[in-house]
């Protein structure tokens, strides 16, 4: 990686500038969207931006209180507004139980028939080294795994919901949450390919695991886009028809919880994110939003978009040399199956022609 990307990345990362203009999202009455960790940080704002436009939203979190207080807020804030009630309900999910994603993935099937927009939302960040109850390392499982499992599981109804006759281009849209994380901290060889995914190799550096993690999403997202995307041969064999836009964002430098798993001590029991609050390097988080929401939402996101790698605010640029690798993303992909496929009999979701 070259000193000039990682310049200009830390850029993209800590000077985004004071605020970014106006989202000016149109209506979303009539779409439904469901977006992972949505109860706190970016995602809660996420929710509160899609809801507010007329989404019906969907909160996928383990904490049935924590949701439920963040659904309430969201209302009394419209209602200060003089905005109609926003649609939010909550679906409960635990990304370090593969059990519980599939559970939610077939409880929202049952109560809804369309999907328009999937915002993989939810993560973690430099916590300590530990394997989840399906045996994966904790940071990977939460960020990529569970993640590449939901939206297989969805998969059939975002399809679906694609191919209706008065469904447009662009209407249906998946967004992965990455950082820059994965191009500054990943291995070097940029997927650990020999060991089931429990990343025992780094076990003792948690900011490679990190890095590895969002590196992946953008490789899942950019294998989505190539596989259902507007160019793709599954729209070719649907008459123009079907496809689904998918986007990888780096929200930039974020003041919430994930900076405080951080592992080294700061004086007066200050936390990381109070800390770079103070000497301003994060952004807040109503802002760090932004471009998740714009890919999630925007119609000013275009189909050429699809497949494509933002920072902030709502900017295109190129992702690190590993993350624009196809043959990287079709082997995480093959590889991600053969593992969920061993431990777990797992098949990958093919659409009938």
């Amino acid at each position: 990686m070259s000193l000039l990307y990682n310049i200009k990345g830390l850029i993209n990362n800590y000077m985004c500038g004071s605020s970014p203009p106006d989202l000016n999202l149109p209506s979303l009455n009539g779409k439904v969207a469901l977006v992972t960790g949505g109860n706190t940080g970016i995602g809660f704002v996420t929710v509160e931006n899609l809801a507010n436009a007329g989404a019906r939203v969907y909160i996928g979190a383990r904490n049935e209180e924590k949701a439920a207080k963040a659904i309430e807020d969201i209302k009394k804030k419209a209602a200060e507004k003089s905005l109609p009630e926003p649609d939010i309900r909550f679906l409960k999910m635990d990304l370090t139980d593969l059990e519980t994603v599939q559970n939610a993935a077939e409880e929202f099937k049952r109560n809804e028939k369309h999907l328009h927009i999937l915002d993989n939302n939810a993560g973690i960040m430099a916590v300590d080294y530990s394997l989840t109850k399906d045996n994966y390392e904790i940071q990977w499982q939460t960020n990529y795994i569970s993640h590449f499992v939901l939206t297989n599981l969805l998969l059939p109804t975002l399809l679906e919901t694609a191919l209706l006759p008065t469904s447009k281009p662009g209407d249906v849209r998946i967004v992965n949450l990455s950082s820059f994380s994965h191009a500054a901290n990943a291995p070097g060889e940029g997927i650990i390919w020999d060991d089931d995914f429990q990343l025992k190799r780094i076990k003792h550096n948690t900011t490679q695991r990190y890095g590895m993690s969002k590196l992946a999403n953008i490789l899942h997202a950019n294998y989505l886009h190539a596989t259902y995307g507007p160019d793709s041969d599954y729209v070719k064999r649907h008459g123009g028809k079907g496809e689904i836009w998918t986007m990888a964002v780096h929200p930039g430098a974020i003041g919430t919880q994930l900076q405080d798993n951080i592992n080294f001590k700061l004086p007066f029991g200050l936390k990381p994110s109070q800390l770079m609050g103070a000497i301003r390097w994060n952004i807040p988080v109503e802002f760090g939003a932004y471009t998740s929401t714009w890919c999630a939402a925007s119609d000013k996101v275009t189909r050429e978009d699809s497949g494509k790698y933002f920072v902030p605010y709502a900017e295109r640029y190129p992702a690190s040399e590993n993350g624009q690798n196809k043959e990287m993303a079709e082997r995480l992909w093959k590889k991600t199956w053969e593992i969920l496929g061993r431990d777990k009999g797992w098949k990958e979701y093919t659409p009938s022609e």
